[in-house]
């Protein structure tokens, strides 16, 4: 098909020769084959200059050109063509519309300056060697026609899309668009293609064209332009070649063919380059309405959100210690609605409970001087009375260089979240006691027993001395009374942080937990390095090491063993207590190991509650330090392990603020 239209236009262009030499006022063909070779690729680009080449030659041998030059003029066409797109393959943008100011620049640049300007050079050369004319006339008349066929081909044959928006608008303005059209073509058939009537004031004519052609580019864009240009560039060359006279009629007629080639390129351009710009501008205009419709409706899908979720939004200006609080954010901390906004820190500030205000001035101070994340908790008191908890996380936005920085983020109200959490930790409490009794009443009934058995022999006289009875008698008592104060130890809270030794605690849930091990046929080895001191709950930790070791001990068979390890690591100045247990039982399947420290995620059935290992995560989160599993599915067992901040001279006050910061 290319080469069937490339064939057309060529015998057409041939036709319009107006002058001895041999040549075309316009020159379509590297207009067509560049305008074919942009959208195509590969084999079929190869096939389209190959099928075009050789057209030329039968176009060439239509007209008279020898075989040998009309070979050698087909060739440059082409090379023309293939030069230009190749250049502007490279360089014009993804979507190749020459409505574009970029593009339409690139085309005159690249597609006429170095396609075109490359194939009249070599159709010049080869005018030259055949004697045809001279090199410089030959080449500024194959350059001019060259880039005339491109400016009127190109955007024609390669914005299809175009053209079919032109013609859905024209019936809208159907009027204007004939008067434009018809004013044009008379003034080139007037003015440029045929002698005047004017007299001396002929070569004024032809500059009506200009504000029609930049009236049409306004209002019809770049395929109203090009439209028009086809079709006063064929009423002029047409006009020209059957009346001799034409434009400038005073000039020679090689001469006027060049001006008329130039008059016409102007003409051209000026229509192109304004509504290029003009479409670039309405494409912004467009863009920008569309953006800020979708800012609009994203603006009320994230407030629709915020009212669900009952979420506020915050801005704190650092430098004027404003805080900007949305309706929600208002509602969420107990503020009238009437009360002004922006309000200050200190305002703020002051409906916070006054134990958590260091908590929360410490997570500000990290946000700002660190630029860590925002985020913290805690309480809130109404005017009434009312605590409720609230959830903060934000982050330090940066303003312009020298400007006002900002922290921006959310607020949410996770009470009702809180009373779940801590009737959670209730009810695991009550669990874990129900085990411990269990295990704390068959401890207790053994040396019960032997009480007993010993007030029957002081009932019976025996032969054993008094004193000997009442002392076994006191070593077992002595025993339900070591067995009942580490039965308390493990829920009395001491309130406020204590530094204690996590080995003798490891210790102490050993011996505890020794005869549910013994019964199940499983041994448990404590390795306890000396003098592991932390700072924190020891009942929590008791919590934790007794929750490990419980499921260490469930998790394995007769003739198992369970290790308990405590040691320092890490260097002298942050030095860590690593806490293992490790059990050699048939391990957890891949599957489950990801969601082991979910609340209510059980592999024990009806026997386990899903909480245990939920809640030691957040006690070890809670002191500081990391709670982590490591499992075999093929029988090597199971390893936890638990690394918390140890205590230091250096550390110790340290410590105790950022567990009274963190604590709930």
């Amino acid at each position: 098909m290319v080469a069937c239209v490339y064939l057309v236009a060529t015998l057409g262009a041939r036709m319009l020769i107006v002058a001895p030499e041999i040549f075309a006022p316009v020159s379509p063909a590297a207009g067509i084959l560049l305008s074919a070779l942009l959208w195509l690729s590969g084999g079929e680009a190869v096939a389209v200059t190959i099928a075009v080449f050789f057209t030329g030659i039968v176009a060439n041998r239509i007209t008279g050109i020898p075989l040998l030059p009309g070979v050698a003029f087909s060739a440059a066409h082409c090379a023309a063509g293939v030069v230009g797109a190749l250049a502007l393959k490279a360089t014009l943008s993804p979507s190749r519309r020459f409505d574009e100011l970029r593009n339409l620049l690139l085309l005159l640049v690249l597609g006429g300056g170095l396609g075109i300007g490359f194939g009249a050079l070599l159709a010049a050369g080869v005018a030259v060697v055949f004697g045809y004319f001279n090199f410089v006339h030959a080449w500024v008349v194959w350059f001019h026609a060259g880039v005339l066929g491109l400016l009127i081909i190109v955007p024609f044959g390669s914005d299809w899309n175009a053209f079919r928006l032109l013609l859905g608008r024209i019936p809208r303005f159907r009027i204007e668009w004939s008067l434009l059209t018809i004013a044009l073509c008379c003034i080139t058939i007037v003015g440029v293609s045929a002698s005047s009537w004017l007299g001396d004031y002929d070569f004024a004519l032809p500059f009506l064209m200009f504000p029609l052609l930049v009236w049409t580019a306004l209002r019809f864009g770049v395929a109203g332009s090009t439209i028009v240009s086809f079709a006063i560039t064929f009423i002029a060359l047409i006009g020209m070649t059957v009346d001799k006279s034409g434009f400038l009629s005073y000039e020679p007629m090689q001469t006027r063919v060049v001006e008329m080639q130039l008059f016409l390129i102007s003409a051209i351009t000026s229509a192109l380059v304004p509504s290029a710009v003009l479409s670039e501008r309405q494409r912004a205009a467009v863009s920008l309405a569309q953006s800020e419709r979708r800012n609009r409706t994203t603006e009320e899908q994230i407030r629709i959100a915020a009212e669900c979720a009952e979420l506020g939004a915050f801005s704190w200006n650092l430098s004027s210690d404003e805080i900007i609080l949305t309706s929600e954010a208002y509602e969420i901390y107990g503020l009238p609605a009437d009360h002004p906004n922006p309000i200050t820190r200190k305002e703020l500030e002051s409906q916070i409970h006054p134990e958590d205000r260091p908590k929360r001035a410490a997570a500000a101070a990290a946000t700002i001087y660190d630029d860590r994340e925002y985020d913290v908790e805690y309480r809130v008191v109404y005017v009434h009375g009312e605590i409720r908890w609230v959830h903060v996380k934000g982050r330090l936005v940066q303003g312009e260089p020298g400007g006002t920085k900002h922290v921006a983020g959310v607020v949410m109200d996770v009470t009702k979240r809180k009373l779940t959490e801590e009737a959670l930790i209730r009810t695991e409490k009550l669990a874990s006691a129900g085990r411990l009794a269990a295990t704390v009443a068959h401890e207790i009934n053994n040396p019960l027993e032997g009480v007993t058995n010993i007030l029957y022999l002081l009932e019976q006289r025996t032969e054993l001395p008094e004193q000997e009875l009442v002392r076994l008698a006191q070593e077992q008592l002595q025993r339900v009374a070591n067995i009942t104060r580490q039965t308390l130890q493990f829920y009395r809270d001491a309130g406020r942080p204590q530094v204690f030794d996590a080995g003798e605690i490891i210790k102490e849930c050993a011996w505890i937990y020794a005869q549910k091990a013994q019964a199940k046929g499983v041994e448990i080895e404590a390795r306890v390095q000396a003098a592991c001191t932390l700072i924190g709950q020891a009942g929590e930790i008791r919590q934790v090491i007794s929750n490990l070791l419980g499921n260490a001990i469930d998790a394995s068979s007769a003739g198992g063993r369970v290790i308990v390890r405590a040691r320092y690591t890490g260097s002298r100045d942050e030095r860590s207590i690593k806490i293992t247990v490790m059990d050699n039982g048939s391990g957890i399947s891949p599957e489950l190991r990801t969601r082991i420290f979910e609340a209510f995620f059980t592999t024990k059935g009806e026997r386990g509650t899903g909480l245990g290992l939920w809640i030691s995560a957040g006690i070890v989160s809670k002191h500081n330090g990391t709670i982590s599993m490591r499992s075999s599915d093929k029988g090597r067992g199971t390893v936890f392990t638990v690394l918390l901040p140890a205590e230091t001279e250096a550390s110790r006050l340290q410590g105790r603020r950022r567990y009274e910061a963190r604590a709930v």
